[in-house]
């Protein structure tokens, strides 16, 4: 009997098409280098109930002060290095109010630097530096102004802008990858130990192959349904 005539050799090489086609798709599918952006904490220091209390910053009275904290983490695959940075622009993040002062900046894991960070304006500018893979920075600000709202620019190559709490197809993508691997290696398992069952003629393939094989492709794709629903309702929001 040749080797094209085994059955064990098309099973693997039906696996292995499969398999290097998922992940082309999930490759091209979800982002390199996705960017998550948020400002989880706006803090107004007074309020109508205060009134006759200031609030001074180097003898300068602030109107509405706020204290805010702004996010920023890199999910993707690899760093994003100071070249990375068009012609050198910064990472742009605008609050809508006049930033007063930079009260803190700080990195997780704490043994990565903070890139640098300088305010102008309402917008906070970040880099050119390195931001490495995992890393989530924190910055906290002191901001006169009433109208807080948050806005990115990026100039950042192959670097996707998410917004933090904010459900998109991408960042749906970012959930199912745990999900995704599970399923391939079931997958491979579930065919090689199918084909070893169907060759001693047991009763079991026939539970064992749909169980094994077709069960983590529903689920895969069922939670990557869903990712486009939950997208699309948040795009219509």
């Amino acid at each position: 009997m040749h080797w094209y005539d085994s059955a064990t050799f098309w099973t693997a090489a039906g696996v292995a098409v499969a398999f290097v086609t998922l992940v082309v798709i999930y490759r091209v599918a979800a982002p390199a280098r996705p960017l998550v952006y948020g400002m989880p904490v706006v803090t107004p220091l007074l309020s109508d109930a205060r009134a006759g209390i200031k609030v001074l910053h180097e003898d300068k009275p602030l109107t509405s002060p706020h204290v805010v904290e702004l996010h920023l983490g890199l999910n993707g695959r690899s760093d994003i290095r100071s070249a990375d940075f068009d012609e050198g622009q910064p990472l742009v993040l605008d609050v809508g109010a006049h930033i007063v002062t930079v009260i803190e900046s700080s990195s997780s894991p704490p043994s990565l630097s903070v890139p640098r960070a300088v305010a102008a304006g309402t917008a906070l500018a970040v880099g050119p530096g390195l931001i490495s893979r995992g890393q989530r920075l924190t910055f906290t600000l002191l901001a006169d102004g009433a109208d807080v709202r948050l806005s990115c620019r990026s100039h950042i190559a192959d670097a996707r802008l998410m917004r933090q709490g904010v459900v998109t197809l991408n960042s749906s993508l970012l959930r199912v990858r745990p999900v995704f691997w599970t399923c391939a290696a079931i997958m491979l398992l579930g065919n090689i130990a199918g084909d070893f069952a169907l060759a001693r003629n047991a009763i079991v393939t026939f539970v064992l192959i749909p169980l094994i094989t077709i069960a983590p492709f529903a689920l895969l794709f069922a939670m990557m349904a869903r990712a486009v629903v939950l997208a699309r309702r948040e795009s219509r929001a």
